[in-house]
């Protein structure tokens, strides 16, 4: 996008739309640098090019020189320079960490399971069904669940196997995104003194099509199978799902929204030695030195890690720098403490580096941790594009 010209201009005005940024408000020395940069473009403007006929490059419209900028107020929202203008020094250090803590606007986040509400909870083989969450044990990470049919049995259910009985934001689902769709009924038994409902199952979304009406339809396949000990010969079983309306599907919590609200998080130590400038978000499987350390497995013998960025490589070039750097993947030895140790490194950093790439879209916790970051901690973020060229990534949440 950045490389549309302004009809008539040097090279510099290629970097017209950059002053688009200048519309937010900046939380770093990064986006002071479009500030400067927007400021520059419309002196260049201004000097250099005052009476050329050019073309607007958001609508194309052509128009002179010497209405540009008010064309670029009036008809596409542009900032006046008077607003833009930033003195030297740009941004101090503590006022960085005082904008990037502040409150940002957002879109109401998912909502964290509690006592009281209906959800969905796995029993047996692999089968989601109707529940009520009665209360919520922190220690053990376990919700104790009162089933609607009324079954007595499996009431403890662990955080990662439970989704709120609400529709996701659209959002939250690509492809690749593991969701509960309904398939198949059960009937009434006396005998256990249970009620007749609807089975819910996981599954993967590998398709998402648009109708004429502009509904978005999504189509994917069981992610658990016989081998995985699923139980597959109900009535009305079938392998994959089709053209299931967002509405009729369901999506877990995010694990880190959840561990947000466990005390352990809120532990003044643990948040003490959280304390980082950046949080490096990636999958192991991208990283030769991980691969080598016997941390990650390479998902192909083929795989050329030589023509690849390695995250860890980024982490070291960012420390030689002076930046404290705190990375994901080391601390996953311990679950429960670690990932308590990983919503509180989030939220204590000062801006979260993903490492993106078709590995990472495939990662469960990644995916988390990077939704964790956008709506809920709100960090500033900055993706890095890794992997091996792939770009299946790109149809899954991570582009939304």
């Amino acid at each position: 996008w950045y490389q549309r010209r302004v009809r008539g201009a040097d090279d510099c005005c290629n970097f017209l739309l950059l002053s688009v940024f200048c519309k937010l408000d900046y939380k770093n020395d990064l986006l002071c640098m479009f500030y400067e940069l927007g400021n520059n473009l419309y002196d260049h403007i201004a000097n250099l090019h005052i009476s050329d006929q050019i073309s607007c490059s958001l609508c194309y419209e052509s128009i002179n020189s010497t209405d540009y900028i008010s064309h670029l107020r009036e008809e596409h929202e542009f900032v006046n320079k008077s607003e833009v203008r930033v003195e030297a020094p740009l941004v101090t250090s503590s006022q960085a960490n005082t904008l990037n803590n502040a409150p940002q606007p957002t879109r109401q986040g998912r909502p964290i399971p509690k006592p009281g509400d209906k959800v969905l909870c796995k029993w047996g083989k692999w089968q989601y069904f109707d529940s009520t969450i009665l209360s919520f044990d922190k220690n053990k990470l376990e919700y104790y669940i009162e089933w609607d049919d009324q079954d007595p049995s499996y009431r403890d259910i662990p955080i990662e196997h439970l989704a709120v009985n609400q529709s996701p934001y659209e959002d939250e689902i690509g492809i690749g995104s593991m969701v509960l769709f309904h398939q198949g009924r059960y009937t009434a038994s006396a005998e256990v003194g249970r009620l007749a409902g609807v089975r819910w199952h996981q599954g993967k979304i590998d398709s998402i099509t648009q109708t004429s009406d502009g509904t978005k339809r999504y189509s994917g396949a069981h992610s658990k199978s016989a081998a995985d000990g699923k139980w597959v010969t109900y009535k009305g079983y079938e392998p994959t799902f089709s053209n299931y309306k967002l509405e009729e599907l369901r999506c877990a919590p995010n694990l880190f929204d959840i561990l947000e609200q466990n005390a352990a998080v809120q532990n003044q130590e643990l948040n003490l030695n959280t304390q980082c400038d950046v949080y490096l978000s990636y999958c192991p499987s991208d990283s030769l030195l991980d691969v080598n350390a016997g941390l990650a497995t390479s998902p192909s013998s083929t795989r050329n890690y030589h023509n690849m960025n390695d995250p860890l490589a980024i982490k070291k070039e960012l420390e030689s720098l002076g930046y404290k750097v705190l990375s994901n993947i080391r601390m996953r030895h311990n679950q429960e403490l670690d990932l308590n140790k990983i919503v509180s490194c989030i939220r204590n950093c000062k801006v979260f580096i993903c490492c993106i790439s078709d590995d990472y879209a495939a990662n469960n916790n990644c995916r988390m941790e990077m939704q964790y970051c956008k709506q809920t901690a709100h960090k500033s973020l900055i993706p890095i594009i890794v992997g091996d060229g792939g770009w299946d990534w790109q149809a899954s949440v991570l582009a939304c």
